[in-house]
């Protein structure tokens, strides 16, 4: 299974630091560059590629507690939902034409929704938005799951961060009874409860799911190698994904090979390799015509 939960990890947290700043700096090198930055360009395109992964990394775990839970005989329902297919009495808020939840599983007669979240550490307006949410999924889903059980959970993985948990469990208890009993805040490895009391196993899910987490990060988290050319054949698998107008600014912009390439390209191995690569294409491109000679004066200048 931990191949499985890979595969997921792989399909939503970017990987590739030397594709992704190479593609960046062809798109938007303002964005790595410049006097507008308060960080080098070293540091500036590690912290954008961390960035790009923290923000990815919510959907791929999500992902991988979906999937222990479905080996664990659960069933993971559609987690999208067009309300103009239901006649609803939950009020909606205006425009609202769907709802997403993150993770919608059924078990018999019970359907358990979760709404996911890393850690509790929000401040008022931002706990209360999530609260009206999670509210909202609980009235809407007991709805179009009438003729079963739904119980909605509110579940924040870190349960070192407790910043809401006073303010949530308030807002439980002044739910409707027949909302209340069905809603549940729980923080860490407490998911494991909604399950197991449902279906009568003793599943450790927290357990598989945090010890897949540690796993994952010893394999997969560490600090991006700055110098391009001790990985070659990475930076040129990149350089033919470029299209036209992106290669022309890679290869072209000062900016860029006066401020950058000293730094990812310090030994121009890369680029002497490159070089070699164009020179031997039979019948080369556009693109390939056009940035020949600019990889041939950046091997020779540098």
């Amino acid at each position: 299974m931990e191949n499985s939960y890979n595969k997921i990890m792989n399909e939503y947290v970017p990987s590739d630091f030397i594709e992704s700043t190479i593609k960046k700096l062809a798109d938007t090198p303002e964005r790595l560059i410049g006097v507008l930055h308060a960080n080098t360009f070293e540091l500036g395109s590690i912290t954008s590629f961390g960035y790009s992964r923290n923000n990815s990394f919510g959907n791929a775990i999500e992902g991988v507690f979906k999937e222990i839970v479905r080996s664990n005989g659960w069933t993971a329902e559609p987690t999208k939902y067009v309300l103009s297919e239901y006649h609803l009495n939950t009020p909606l808020p205006p425009g609202k034409k769907s709802l997403a939840v993150d993770q919608v599983f059924s078990h018999g007669n019970t359907i358990v929704f979760i709404e996911q979240k890393i850690r509790d550490d929000h401040d008022t307006s931002k706990w209360r938005g999530q609260w009206d949410n999670f509210s909202l999924k609980l009235s809407a889903l007991t709805e179009i799951y009438s003729e079963k059980r739904v119980v909605g959970v509110m579940w924040m993985i870190d349960d070192n961060f407790r910043r809401n948990e006073i303010n949530y469990q308030k807002m439980i208890d002044g739910l409707d009874n027949d909302l209340r009993s069905n809603a549940i805040l729980c923080y860490g490895e407490s998911i494991d409860n909604v399950f197991n009391n449902i279906d009568g196993q003793k599943q450790a899910y927290f357990r598989k799911f945090f010890d897949f987490l540690v796993q994952w990060h010893n394999e997969n988290v560490k600090v991006p190698e700055m110098n391009f050319d001790k990985f070659p054949y990475d930076s040129i698998r990149a350089f033919e994904k470029l299209n036209e107008r992106q290669a022309l600014n890679f290869f072209g912009n000062p900016d860029i090979t006066e401020q950058v390439f000293p730094i990812i390209f310090p030994n121009r191995q890369t680029l002497k390799i490159y070089l070699m690569i164009l020179k031997k294409i039979e019948k080369p491109s556009q693109k390939e015509k056009r940035i020949t000679p600019l990889v041939q004066k950046l091997v020779e200048k540098y």
